[in-house]
Parts: C-alpha cells; structure tokens; sequence
C-alpha cells in the first residue's frame, strides 16, 4: 500500500480498522446486541494489560490509565511528528488494536517515518484485581467507559476526562517538539466514545494551543 498525503494515513487507519471488525468483533449491531453477544467475554478479565501509564488529574480525583506504546511515553522523542491514538472496542483488547495500529504505520512506509503508535486502555475493577495493578488504577463498568461514564474507582474519573489526559500528554512539547499532528481512531464501541467524546469534550484545545492537529477517524461504532 502506497500511501502520502495525511488523508491517505487516515484512510488505511480506517480500512484498517474494518478488518478487525470483520475478523471477529461485532461491527454491525447495536449496543445491546453486541454486550449480549460477548456478555461472558465481557465479565472475564483482558488477557493482557498494556506496560505503560498515563496519570490522568481532575477536580474529581485522579488516577491512572495503561496504554500500550511503541516508545516510553516519559522519554524525549524529538523525532515524533504524528501520533496514531486508536482506542479498542468492547472487549478491551487495546493489545490487538495496538498490534493493528502499528501494521497501519508498517503498511504506510516511507510516509510513517516520525510515527508513534498509542493504545490507550479502559478497564473494569476486575481486569485491576486479576492482574494485582496499582490502586491507582482506574477501572470503569464494561460497557460505561464507552458511554464516557464517571470510573467506579479510584476516583470517579469519566472515560472522556482520560482520552482528556492522554492528548495532554502529548502536548507537551518538552516530549514531544516536533509534534505535528494527533490522529485519534476508534472502531465499535471505540468508535462511539469517539463520537459522543467529539461532540461533548474539549480535550483537543490544549493540543490546539501547542499548535498540534488534531483529526478523528470512527469506525462501525454501535451507535
């Protein structure tokens, strides 16, 4: 795959993102229909919790979201101009949308130089006890992260106040200086917080006033 312009890049993440949904995570049924179909996969804990942690502070409290990275998030990296964000679907599985995102980035070649891929991770209180995480850990109920709900604890941080923390993350231009661009994509229910998040947050004006775009790519999301 050839791809240049940035509207390219963004339409093999998106073509990349209707692969996973035809192989094997419900793309074409509603909320409902979807939970009911993966309900047992839904209450069982994530096979894997990504390395890696973003501190996210609001007036309500604060905690920490995992996020799978294809460089330490805490480093300097000069060299970073894009950031791919893609947030997984209803089953959590951040791990294979970070393994997707970074075939986007492997696919697009030459035009992906200077690309860091991001798959932020929203858990539920038992992912946090199977795998003994911090107490600071946010977790949120299986379906309401989706819906941007308030965390059921630490603190009760809503899903859209995270997706907040992690683009101010990366407006840090002490970490990241060259950064021209955020590209944030979701596929089903990841696609829906996507949605309501756009419609509702203003998270990406503090990417805005360190002069970094921003631009949103949503697939198959359930409503």
């Amino acid at each position: 795959m050839s791809i240049g312009k940035p509207a390219d890049f963004a339409r093999a993440a998106f073509l990349a993102l209707l692969l996973i949904g035809s192989n094997g995570v419900a793309h074409a049924q509603g909320e409902g229909d979807q939970e009911t179909s993966n309900s047992k996969r839904l209450d069982a804990p994530v096979k894997q919790v990504g390395d890696q942690r973003i501190t996210v502070k609001t007036a309500e409290g604060s905690g920490a979201i995992p996020v799978y990275a294809d460089r330490k998030i805490d480093a300097p990296a000069p060299d970073v101009r894009r950031v791919v964000v893609i947030v997984h679907g209803i089953l959590r599985n951040a791990d294979v949308y970070f393994a997707t995102g970074q075939k986007i980035v492997k696919s697009a070649g030459d035009a992906a130089a200077g690309t860091m891929v991001v798959a932020p991770q929203f858990l539920t209180p038992v992912d946090v006890q199977a795998f003994h995480l911090s107490p600071d850990m946010l977790g949120w109920t299986k379906s309401g992260w989706a819906r941007g709900d308030a965390a059921v604890g630490p603190a009760p941080v809503s899903a859209f106040s995270a997706l907040d923390g992690v683009l101010a993350h990366f407006a840090n231009r002490d970490l990241y200086p060259a950064l021209k661009e955020v590209l944030l994509i979701g596929h089903s229910a990841g696609g829906r917080i996507l949605n309501r998040y756009v419609a509702t947050s203003d998270g990406e004006t503090t990417l805005r006033r360190a002069g970094i775009g921003i631009r949103y790519v949503m697939a198959n999301p359930g409503s």
